[in-house]
């Protein structure tokens, strides 16, 4: 569950683009020419939040979208359409290290402390003052939280540590292997 949350923040909050140059003239939905030569350049969001790929509720966070054997689901999520990590040729090659710092990160703070919104209520941040350049969309305010030790951990030393593994995480669509 904790990886389908992932990858659902990533399809709600990244703003990548994707950049392709055209190989031969090309007619799209019979109305639009796109020219031998010519740039295209595609934002993810667009694709994120497209209901054709996604379904009605692309609006909606649904920490169940991307988990395996969602029944819940109408419509099974097109994961070639997830493109937080560019995709392709332009494939970001840290994308496993990124994705497993974050993950550990987020099952350390699950594991020792309890974050609670200081207004009581959870809301999403407004991220309206976001460069256009920048991956991931930036909060415009400060996310206020009261952050408290879980009980019976503010005493215990915690040990992390990383091992090797033959596995990887299918966080894009060219890792997937099922």
């Amino acid at each position: 569950m904790l990886t389908s949350a992932f990858q659902e923040v990533l399809r709600q909050r990244t703003l990548g683009v994707q950049v392709r140059q055209v190989m031969r003239d090309t007619m799209l939905d019979g109305k639009y020419l796109l020219k031998k030569d010519a740039t295209i350049i595609m934002p993810s969001l667009v694709i994120h939040t497209d209901p054709a790929v996604w379904g009605s509720n692309i609006l909606q966070f649904d920490h169940k979208r991307f988990a395996k054997g969602n029944k819940s689901q109408s419509q099974k999520p097109n994961l070639k359409a997830l493109r937080a990590f560019g995709g392709g040729t332009t494939l970001c090659p840290g994308r496993h290290f990124a994705t497993t710092e974050i993950l550990a990160t987020v099952v350390m703070f699950i594991l020792r402390y309890n974050l609670t919104p200081l207004d009581g209520t959870w809301t999403p941040p407004k991220t309206e003052k976001t460069n256009i350049a920048w991956v991931v969309m930036e909060p415009d305010t400060d996310i206020r939280v009261k952050v408290e030790p879980r009980e019976n951990t503010a005493d215990c030393e915690w040990d992390f540590k990383l091992g090797d593994s033959d596995m990887i995480f299918g966080v894009a669509a060219e890792d997937r292997h099922d």
